[in-house]
């Protein structure tokens, strides 16, 4: 699901080609109100309590491995809810999921309460060390981690544990629903084989009491082995290289937004 920051309003074309895949394929799960959303490299039609995400440019191996991912995690992962797969169209790579409550945590950050964020850090750090544990658990997951690290610009990260990483863990795909007390996790898009390091460094970006609770519940000490600079190398290393599935990704993956070497990167 693509992150709430991917507002705009889709173009001409692509709306009238993403509603009339999702009828054809999804129409069973569509109600009468729909409201579409366009990233950078999808569509998202959400209706009711269901979300239809539609790629623009299909990649049928990284959406089969995302829907193995989904229904791998069933719809929750150390307590925090995540997207249900509902169903998986394998000739155009569409993901069929629910909708989760809440709101993303960026639009809600000045107004919490400490022990709001606390909660949500805790929540957090559960959820982690349950994903994390992912690359031990599943044999598929395990066996790509297994292959995962061999390059050269991997070196700087020897004898750390390879885990399966979410990638993308920023305030906006993290949702919380003030009045349940909910706390969920979307957008596994990019999620695939790694280290630990990469998601704890966009933790950054999230407030102390976050930080703090998710170090804590992930039984952590609140500190990043590998330099900034390091993980700046890396990504833009693993972005030459291409090693996923051949598929050239945009080095600012892994720095988060709040970083300066994000603005130098994209400059």
């Amino acid at each position: 699901m693509p992150s709430p920051r991917e507002r705009s309003l889709p173009t001409r074309q692509a709306k009238a080609e993403a509603l009339r895949l999702a009828r054809r394929r999804f129409a069973g799960l569509l109600g009468p109100q729909i409201e579409l959303r366009e990233g950078v490299q999808s569509i998202a039609l959400l209706s009711g309590r269901h979300v239809i995400v539609i790629p623009k440019q299909p990649n049928l191996v990284e959406a089969a491995r995302e829907a193995a991912l989904l229904r791998t995690m069933g719809g929750r992962v150390g307590g925090v809810a995540v997207p249900h797969l509902l169903d998986h169209d394998a000739t155009s790579g569409a993901l069929a999921m629910t909708r989760l409550p809440g709101q993303p945590l960026r639009d809600q950050i000045p107004s919490l309460s400490r022990a709001e964020l606390t909660h949500i850090g805790n929540r957090l750090g559960a959820f982690l060390r349950g994903f994390h544990g992912l690359s031990r658990g599943t044999d598929w997951i395990a066996a790509e981690c297994s292959r995962f690290g061999t390059s050269p610009h991997c070196e700087a990260f020897r004898g750390q544990r390879r885990v399966w990483a979410h990638h993308d863990l920023h305030s906006e795909n993290v949702l919380y629903d003030r009045n349940s007390g909910e706390v969920g996790v979307i957008d596994f898009t990019g999620s695939g084989a790694g280290w630990a390091e990469e998601d704890f460094f966009k933790l950054d970006c999230f407030p102390t009491a976050v930080q703090t609770a998710c170090f804590s519940a992930y039984n952590r000490k609140k500190e990043v082995p590998v330099q900034t600079r390091t993980i700046r190398d890396y990504a833009l290393a693993r972005d030459a290289q291409a090693t996923r599935n051949g598929t050239q990704i945009d080095p600012t993956f892994w720095i988060p937004p709040c970083d300066p070497l994000f603005a130098r990167i994209t400059a």
